[in-house]
């Protein structure tokens, strides 16, 4: 943000260790904030990995971070009130980044619901 702009970004506390959407579904903001961002580490896999994975959503989480071919990534999703989303990947190694909505749908639907509830 540059010194022009309205909005004022601030950190908030870590989410607690539970499950994600369980705690998004448990924010909501006040008039004036106009929107929120999340940011996570995570593991990626390619997709030939990702379809050996268990079903189980532990067991996959443990899988995916012994996994030989794994990436750790950083995911940034951000909502605004008022419609615009957007979703940042940024793998540890090298430089590429990736923007594109469709990273986390499931990530940005539950932060836009944190501004309807």
């Amino acid at each position: 943000l540059d010194a022009s702009s309205v909005l004022t970004p601030i950190a908030q506390e870590s989410l607690p260790a539970e499950d994600l959407a369980d705690a998004l579904a448990r924010i909501t903001w006040p008039e004036q904030v106009a929107g929120c961002a999340l940011v996570q580490e995570i593991v990626v896999l390619p997709p030939s990995a990702e379809e050996e994975l268990p079903a189980e959503a532990d067991q996959a989480k443990s899988t995916a971070a012994q996994h030989p071919d794994r990436q750790e990534a950083r995911l940034v999703a951000a909502v605004l009130r008022e419609g615009g989303e957007s979703c940042v990947m940024r793998l540890r190694t090298g430089d590429e980044v990736v923007q594109d909505a469709s990273l986390a749908p499931n990530l940005l639907h539950a932060l836009r619901e944190t501004f309807t509830a």
